[in-house]
């Protein structure tokens, strides 16, 4: 069975209806992209400001991502000992990144940053 998702909107979050885990963590994801104080955040957006706490708190307490569902981080591995293959046979050296819906993304240690932040945002649905 496939596993349900829950439409988060923001007629959703201001219905004054229970706010669920994940629609606080979509909160709170959006207060910390928007750069406005919690006050001011829920104001704009017409939202309870001890809800806003109340959840920060709890998300933080249960080490829950606040973030939102993706980021990407960098990563720097060491340099490449020499290989002993002749440089004609041998194969650039890769890196495999383990995408959050559980792909895997085998690229060429070369390759551009930036393209390949498009093409996991891409693979992620984002």
């Amino acid at each position: 069975m496939g596993q349900a998702t829950e439409d988060v909107t923001w007629a959703s979050i201001r219905s004054g209806a229970h706010w669920s885990p994940t629609r606080a963590q979509w909160v709170i994801a959006e207060l910390k992209r928007s750069g406005l104080s919690a006050k001011r955040f829920a104001a704009k957006y017409k939202v309870g400001l001890k809800r806003i706490y109340y959840w920060r708190a709890r998300l933080e307490a249960q080490g829950s991502p606040t973030q939102g569902p993706h980021r990407l981080i960098e990563v720097r591995l060491p340099e490449p000992k020499a290989q002993r293959m002749s440089p004609s046979t041998a194969a650039p050296p890769r890196i495999e990144i383990e995408l959050l819906s559980g792909r895997r993304l085998s690229v060429v240690e070369s390759v551009d940053l930036e393209r390949l932040g498009k093409l996991v945002a891409l693979l992620e649905g984002r």
